[in-house]
């Protein structure tokens, strides 16, 4: 809702650069600043969400217990890598973006 009256804004600057130009410019500003903000901002689990209660966030791990999803974890397993070669759903997945992005190159290339 705002981005588009922002952006109105944005195409009046004349200036060397284009209207478009400084609207990428200061959107991938604002862009940058937002996710760099939410790197340090967002909890990495919901054990260390500072804003839950301790009910809270002994309810939202046991809703990740239900779901089998798991926490974070830095360590590589690799069953994991055999099992995720070893999947049909991962291979299916995988010819689905090569299939959808091939073609999707070409037109935009040739275009």
């Amino acid at each position: 809702m705002f981005g588009s009256l922002i952006a109105v804004g944005i195409l009046q600057i004349e200036n060397s650069l284009t209207a478009w130009q400084w609207l990428f410019i200061i959107f991938g500003i604002i862009t940058f600043l937002w996710g760099f903000f939410m790197l340090f901002r967002l909890p990495d689990s919901p054990s260390t969400a500072g804003f839950l209660t301790q009910e809270e966030k002994l309810i939202a791990i046991e809703r990740i217990k239900a779901n089998q999803t798991g926490f974070k974890s830095s360590t590589i397993d690799k069953s994991q890598i055999m099992e995720a070669f070893t999947d049909v759903k991962t291979w299916l997945l995988a010819i689905l973006i090569l299939a959808a992005n091939i073609p999707n190159g070409g037109f935009t290339t040739v275009s």
